[in-house]
């Protein structure tokens, strides 16, 4: 018997198409659609909970149109930061952490699980990167392995001036 794919958590997870199109194919697991929290800059987000999130998605309302950053940091367990504007990736952190070495095998394993390619965790755990933004954006945030001790994540949009 051949092996069996699971094209929709594949596309899922993946950078495939927008999201509207993703939430459009039925065959896509629950967690294809995760619930969007809404949100403002200005604002620390952080998440300590037991359970991983891939990904805890964020609609920042933007106020107006100016230079804005990224503020995060992943600390323990290996998280990545996108922001995203009118389908538009504007920031990708790829994985960060403050311990890649000790995590780089079980996100490997996480990943390869869900038909996407490996990928490289890096230091430092947190940092600030600037981009222009125009209106609303959108933050995905994925942390999918279980954390040990608190090894949250936090971030924090700025406000254009």
């Amino acid at each position: 018997m051949a092996n069996q794919i699971n094209w929709g958590e594949i596309y899922c997870y993946s950078n495939w198409g927008d999201e509207a199109n993703k939430k459009s194919v039925p065959e896509f697991p629950a967690t294809c659609n995760p619930v969007v929290e809404d949100g403002v800059c200005g604002v620390v987000y952080q998440w300590d909970d037991l359970n991983p999130s891939f990904p805890k998605v964020f609609n920042i309302s933007i106020n107006q149109a100016g230079e804005s950053f990224i503020d995060f940091d992943a600390y323990n367990r290996p998280t990545k930061f996108v922001v995203v504007q009118s389908g538009v990736t504007l920031v990708d952190t790829g994985y960060r952490s403050s311990a890649p070495a000790s995590w780089q095998t079980q996100l490997d394993s996480y990943l390869i699980a869900r038909g996407l390619p490996p990928e490289t965790i890096t230091q430092p755990s947190g940092n600030i990167i600037d981009f222009h933004a125009n209106r609303d954006i959108l933050v995905y945030v994925y942390a999918p392995l279980e954390k040990t001790g608190f090894s949250g994540w936090e971030f924090r949009i700025g406000c254009p001036v």
